[in-house]
């Protein structure tokens, strides 16, 4: 295969590719607290594009740490990543509705976090039954929230933010979350917000999908039977 033809496929399948990248939490209640660490890397938010201008952002609870999410927040300021944020799909027995009460993340105002929700979602009454529950009593509940990318930025912009970490107050968006009825301290409640991935790391290549094969094999095929034609014409 003509070496440019191949590059050329190569670039249209990554293209086309789903982006993605999951992040992981840390507590600011308590935050030596072990077993709140623990749940911290429990909690999941698997970030991917759902389009040019489209984030999905997945909130899953998958482990053993009896617990549930019952808030969570984004934060975009001072940029304004997004134009606009909602709920684009639950799995059966979770419910989210946009305004959290509280509306900002409980002790995510303090000065070494310096947290400002710009968005909020809380589970329904009771939110110990509507919340997303831990995998070990509820599997596979989940909360995705779909947010629309204001002019000018991308989903670059979202993941970069993001793998800086929860400590840089340059960031264009952090995530949080409150958690309550978390078992082992008495059904207690706290806050966490993301970790990253390490300081900005880069996001991890994309994986094409089926259909982007597809598109990848048929686009192929168009120019190897063009550069054939080429080749006769000459």
């Amino acid at each position: 295969m003509n070496p440019k033809l191949a590059g050329l496929c190569l670039t249209m399948g990554m293209s086309l590719a789903v982006q993605a990248d999951t992040f992981h939490f840390t507590p600011i209640t308590d935050q030596g607290n072990p077993l709140l660490q623990s749940l911290g890397n429990q909690l999941t938010v698997d970030v991917t594009q759902g389009g040019a201008d489209n984030v999905l952002m997945t909130f899953s609870n998958p482990g053993n740490i009896n617990s549930t999410i019952a808030q969570v927040y984004l934060d975009d300021s001072p940029v304004d990543l997004f134009s606009s944020v909602a709920v684009a799909s639950q799995s059966t027995g979770v419910s989210f509705s946009a305004g959290a009460n509280p509306g900002n993340l409980p002790g995510g105002n303090a000065p070494a976090f310096a947290f400002d929700a710009t968005s909020s979602f809380g589970a329904n009454p009771p939110a110990p039954t509507s919340g997303v529950n831990d995998s070990g009593r509820y599997p596979g509940e989940f909360l995705t929230l779909s947010a629309t990318l204001n002019s000018g930025h991308t989903f670059a912009d979202a993941i970069n933010s993001l793998s800086a970490g929860n400590a840089s107050n340059g960031n264009f968006l952090r995530i949080g979350a409150h958690v309550i009825s978390i078992a082992d301290l008495n059904d207690a409640s706290a806050s966490f917000l993301d970790t990253g991935t390490g300081g900005g790391a880069a996001p991890p290549p994309p994986i094409p999908e089926p259909e982007t094969w597809g598109m990848l094999m048929a686009g192929l095929g168009f120019l190897t039977a063009l550069a054939r034609r080429r080749r006769k014409d000459g």
